[in-house]
């Protein structure tokens, strides 16, 4: 669903993810409200926004979030997975295929990125050298 949601949000520029900012999902990400990744929906089970312990527009900012990064990683490829969805190809098969590993595995790199909070790591990511005794 978080695909999707993503995706959605991202072609229409909002889509109710306007209503979250950047900052605000960060946040939710690092106090550990995050989209679950590996959650399959089913016909009878979809995962909302509240199975994340997100408001439901941290839920579409976040999926806005996660999708734009995988495309900037490389149009090509989400122009392959996007198109393989469109046909009705089940979307962990079709992210395996294009990409060779789990939407997990591959979306890792988004949440290694997210930033800090500046109030609370004012050094950055920059530390300085060990003393030397």
């Amino acid at each position: 669903m978080w695909f999707h949601e993503g995706w959605a949000s991202l072609t229409a520029e909002g889509g109710g993810a306007e209503y979250a900012s950047d900052a605000q999902a960060y946040a939710a990400i690092r106090a550990g409200r995050r989209v679950d990744l590996v959650a399959r929906d089913t016909p009878d089970r979809r995962h909302r926004a509240g199975a994340f312990k997100l408001n439901i527009f941290e839920f579409y900012r976040e999926s806005m979030l996660l999708v734009g990064w995988l495309k900037a990683q490389d149009e090509t490829r989400f122009r392959q997975l996007a198109l393989a969805v469109q046909n009705n190809t089940d979307f962990e098969i079709a992210f395996w295929d294009i990409y060779g590993q789990s939407p997990a595995t591959r979306l890792a790199g988004f949440y290694e990125g997210v930033p800090g909070d500046a109030g609370l790591n004012d050094n950055g990511a920059i530390q300085a050298a060990p003393a030397q005794p």
